[in-house]
């Protein structure tokens, strides 16, 4: 099977972050996805939340899982610099 390469960074980014916790690979997804959900969720009611959201992903529909992954990665290295 071929992953882009967005998929393996998020892919190695999930694995990286159950092993850090314990867990499988499977449970820190699901963990991940449901955080993301409520995120989502919580944002419907919250405008400052939703304005967060809107400033990230704009077309106004809830990301993947990877997509977030890889928005708040490209932000975080640009808040760094790298």
């Amino acid at each position: 099977m071929v992953f882009s390469s967005k998929k393996r960074r998020t892919r190695r980014a999930i694995r990286g972050a159950a092993e850090q916790a314990g867990i499988s690979e499977q449970k820190c997804r699901e963990e991940m996805q449901a955080a993301l959900d409520d995120a989502w969720a919580n944002s419907q009611h919250d405008p400052a939340a939703r304005a967060a959201w809107e400033r990230y992903f704009p077309s106004g529909t809830k990301p993947s899982l990877e997509d977030f992954m890889e928005r708040i990665a490209a932000e975080v290295r640009g808040s760094r610099g790298l």
